[in-house]
């Protein structure tokens, strides 16, 4: 039988040496009216650092 991995509900065969899980994240925040401006500088002060972490692919800011 497969082992259960705590906590996320997922169950991999023995003969499986690699797992990969592709996590997707999604945030709405809401700015201030008046400091999109200031919002989007602090942005891109923090995209090397985002983009830098292990597994990283890609990040994208919208305005809606």
């Amino acid at each position: 039988m497969g082992k259960k991995l705590s906590g996320i509900g997922i169950t991999i065969d023995n003969e499986i040496s690699c797992l990969e899980i592709m996590i997707l994240e999604i945030a709405v925040l809401n700015i201030k009216p008046g400091m999109n401006q200031q919002y989007e500088a602090a942005f891109a002060k923090a995209s090397p650092l985002i983009s830098s972490m292990n597994g990283y692919i890609s990040h994208d800011l919208q305005n809606v």
